[in-house]
């Protein structure tokens, strides 16, 4: 939840408690440097200061992807840094593969298949709500019919929703052109930083988005693995028509209460020994 943390802590930037500085790598090292100097000059950064959040916003156009990187670095009362980075990677054009758009319409097509089955067998039946509810496999395919509906709504709304990301990132990338550069006596650049606001500002609104964008697409990430995870029991029945596959298919069914058991105990010892291993490493 490392994204929501700096959200929440951007959000209460009216209070005074966060502040945004924009270093631009068109600038250079030393623009950089100097631009943090002047923060400690200024006591903007020093002994109070309990936390830094760094984003980086990368786009490599060979490969389409966008990578948003996100390091806090967190200083303890006691003189402690814990550091903690986060990283998303996405890409820029969903489509740029036109392989995946037949992924996508088979997809749709099998789910629209499989919700056309299930209210043929669910108005042949005749039953009744209350014997709806006591079968657990109509539940289940109720279930699937409604994840899929959810899965389709998801990917418009990311498509949707990453287009005005991309939107946003081409409006930083065209308000740089008009940076302003001053030139002290000795001809060497100091930064207007200050004068150029409305950059400063795009920029904030760009990383804002992405933040928002990536807990977003952490989300369906995880909502898509477990409706795979779900869809695998569908597949059972058709294992009957082979008659090897009808041998596992008899035995998954035979064994499932033991199997539910068996990974009760077993994920139980597992989370047990892996947050051992986390505070002994």
């Amino acid at each position: 939840k490392m994204g929501s943390i700096v959200r929440e802590a951007y959000e209460a930037s009216g209070s005074g408690a966060v502040y945004t500085v924009v270093l631009e790598q068109h600038r250079g090292q030393e623009s950089a440097l100097r631009r943090i100097e002047q923060l400690h000059d200024n006591s903007w950064l020093d002994e109070q200061t309990a936390w830094i959040g760094i984003w980086v916003t990368l786009l490599n156009p060979d490969l389409g992807v966008f990578t948003n990187t996100l390091a806090h670095i967190f200083v303890a009362p006691s003189g402690e840094m814990v550091a903690l980075t986060a990283a998303w990677t996405f890409l820029a054009a969903p489509y740029q593969n036109k392989a995946i758009i037949i992924a996508d319409v088979t997809f749709a097509l099998l789910w629209l298949l499989f919700v056309a089955l299930f209210m043929v067998r669910f108005k042949s039946r005749k039953m009744s709500v209350k014997e709806t509810l006591a079968d657990f496999g109509m539940i289940f395919d109720g279930m699937l019919s409604l994840g899929g509906a959810a899965i389709i709504f998801a990917w418009i709304y990311y498509v949707l929703w990453l287009n005005d990301v991309f939107r946003n990132v081409s409006q930083v990338a065209l308000s740089r052109e008009g940076l302003n550069v001053l030139s002290n006596t000795n001809g060497t650049a100091l930064d207007s930083l200050d004068a150029n606001t409305d950059y400063t500002e795009k920029v904030d609104a760009m990383h804002v988005e992405l933040l928002r964008f990536c807990e977003y697409l952490e989300k369906c990430r995880l909502g898509y693995a477990w409706y795979a995870i779900l869809l695998t029991p569908c597949f059972l029945p058709a294992f009957k028509v082979q008659p090897r596959l009808l041998v596992l298919a008899r035995t998954i069914q035979l064994a499932f209460i033991d199997l539910i058991h068996f990974f009760i105990i077993f994920f139980t010892m597992f989370f047990a020994a892996a947050i051992s291993g986390m505070f002994a490493f």
